[in-house]
């Protein structure tokens, strides 16, 4: 999978899921990935709010269909706000990761 394919799945991914916006990063982001490489991404949707870690991380992974392991960080728009203030992956993720919007209903090529 190039990397255009794999952009255009994660936002049908997104879009899946219900999320507002998300953020490749690490070695796929920075297109330095090996065959068997995670895909990390943050997440942000406001599904998530109310619902514990474990189980967010639980509707993720019934929505991917990669054959990539997926290392999902996923937040709230007001858990992300306060992340991105600090000095961790979040912040990293937003500053130099790949923002991504979901696909339009009719573009959901995942």
């Amino acid at each position: 999978m190039d990397r255009e394919e794999l952009l255009d799945y994660l936002r049908g991914f997104l879009a899946r899921v219900g999320a507002e916006e998300g953020y490749l990063f690490g070695s796929r982001a920075r297109g330095e990935e090996l065959l068997n490489s995670d895909v990390d991404l943050v997440i942000v949707s406001d599904t998530f709010e109310g619902v514990q870690f474990p189980r967010r991380l639980v509707m993720l992974q019934e929505h991917w269909q990669l054959p990539y392991f997926l290392e999902a960080l996923p937040y709230t728009r007001e858990e992300l706000a306060r992340l991105s203030r600090s000095r961790g992956v979040v912040a990293e993720a937003i500053q130099h990761g790949v923002r991504l919007s979901p696909a339009l209903k009719g573009g959901d090529r995942g």
